[in-house]
């Protein structure tokens, strides 16, 4: 059992206790051999507005298609008149329902389209079971899901991750189609299994598989036996991941290519007690010291200044005419001008793991996740992220995030779904609204506080140039420029 101590005022913070009792569950469910445990649930399980599926019907399949066929060319009219450009605002018959799950289950590529625009859209915003209960036991079927998945494996996306076997579904989804990895939820891109299978899905050397899975990885034990693999995959690790030595340095034995890309403080690790010295116990010596070393540099830094040094420069003095002196003193600013100050950034392209962020942004939005990609860093806090959400039937939405330590900020980008699947929010975007598209250019600071940040937005063919300025928390949208490549 586990002792709580008094803290302060001998009250015990919610978030501690909560902390505690999930681990104390978490390990209580793992000792008696469960599946899933509750901390696993809290990893990668649904939140609080997901779909709740109920346990399935097992007969529900053999009642629901006996004697049905499917209606062709119903199923025709329907997928002409739901894909005319624009929203869908017409209620779908639960005649025209029933015969899209049919003809699915046939294998007709139309009724596979309609049912992850239209049947799983319409019943994820049915939160409680009325009438459609037997529907919902067809199809969430597991026997269902796989069936059509067979032929339209973008079918997944559709699956809420509430369902009691979508760990399953989806590593099954995948091993037979690895595209549809894309199509996972983000909460379990990043499960073990899922990552393991990504590694382990090609026989090679290296292939972009296993890139996914060190990217998307949230165990230091599995990174560093893919690093083992291949050093140069240390290069796909977020910036943070990198400053853990023993990944590096297994990165190093296995591959040197990757020595100029590790953070400087393990380097001086390696310079100080020799590669070779780096694991384990000679490195948490060496790390406390060079830290230890580094505080007492700062400290003595200001010391420096009182110092007289031989080679200090003379005083340089300019001469100004006062012509230029005196229009120097014209062009100064007046004192309620806004003036601007560059703020540092840089770019990189890092998928986002960190689950607690992942919680705040689904939540704000309401929507699942299936990508978060980090694509900058500004200031000394500050992030700029890329987020594509699950889709709802026609309507697809991407947002740039930006987060200055607690505070987040979204500029979304709504588009309709399109004929072809594959132009969306540009052209031959592939359905996916991505971070390679977006280039932060440029971050300045007002003097009133405001933050003003300069985008390209790249297509195939074409880029636009936007700001997004910080007004009083909303990120408004300011267009710069429109240019074919």
């Amino acid at each position: 059992m586990f002792k709580i101590h008094a803290i302060g005022n001998n009250q015990v913070s919610m978030k501690m206790f909560s902390v505690c009792l999930l681990l104390c569950m978490g390990v209580m469910c793992h000792a008696q051999g469960f599946e899933q445990s509750t901390l696993d649930e809290y990893l990668y399980g649904p939140y609080f507005n997901d779909l709740a599926i109920e346990p399935l019907d097992e007969s529900a399949i053999g009642t629901f298609f006996n004697k049905k066929t499917c209606n062709e060319a119903r199923l025709t009219q329907l997928h002409q008149a739901f894909f005319e450009p624009g929203a869908w605002r017409n209620v779908t018959s639960n005649k025209d329902i029933h015969n899209v799950v049919v003809c699915a289950w046939g294998g007709q590529k139309n009724a596979t389209h309609l049912m992850e625009k239209l049947v799983y859209a319409q019943q994820l915003k049915e939160q409680v079971v009325t009438e459609n209960r037997q529907l919902r036991s067809v199809i969430y079927h597991s026997n269902y899901i796989r069936k059509v998945a067979k032929t339209y494996p973008k079918i997944l996306r559709a699956i809420p991750d509430s369902h009691p076997m979508y760990l399953n579904l989806a590593l099954d989804i995948v091993r037979q189609t690895p595209s549809a990895f894309n199509d996972v939820t983000l909460r379990f891109k990043r499960h073990p299994k899922m990552t393991e299978l990504m590694f382990r899905i090609k026989p090679t050397y290296d292939d972009m598989y296993k890139h996914l899975a060190i990217q998307y990885s949230v165990s230091d034990q599995e990174r560093k036996e893919y690093i083992m693999h291949n050093g140069l995959l240390y290069l796909e690790l977020p910036i943070e991941v990198r400053d853990n030595p023993y990944l590096a340095y297994h990165a190093y034995v296995q591959n040197d290519f990757v020595y100029p890309f590790i953070p400087k403080r393990i380097v001086d690790v390696f310079n100080a007690d020799g590669t070779i010295m780096v694991p384990r116990y000679m490195t948490k010596v060496t790390l406390v010291r060079q830290k230890l070393a580094n505080g007492w540099r700062a400290a003595l830094a200001p010391l420096k200044d009182l110092i007289p040094s031989d080679d200090a420069l003379d005083d340089v003095v300019v001469n100004i005419d006062e012509e230029t002196a005196t229009q120097n003193a014209t062009d100064e600013p007046s004192e309620d001008a806004i003036t601007f100050d560059n703020i540092e950034f840089k770019n990189e392209r890092t998928v986002v793991t960190d689950i607690r962020l992942i919680n705040k942004i689904e939540n704000k939005k309401d929507r699942r996740l299936l990508n978060l990609w980090r694509i900058a860093r500004f200031g000394d806090d500050g992030q700029v992220f890329v987020a594509m959400f699950r889709p709802d039937g026609k309507d697809n939405l991407g947002t740039i995030v930006i987060k200055q330590k607690e505070r987040i900020m979204f500029s979304d980008y709504a588009a309709v779904f399109s004929m072809d699947g594959e132009s969306i929010w540009r052209i031959d975007d592939d359905g996916t609204f991505s971070a390679k598209s977006f280039i932060l250019d440029r971050v300045v600071k007002s003097s009133e506080g405001y933050l003003n940040f300069s985008f390209r937005w790249k297509g195939k063919y074409t880029t636009n140039e936007f700001n997004l300025v910080d007004q009083s928390g909303m990120l408004i949208k300011e267009f710069i420029n429109y240019y074919f490549e």
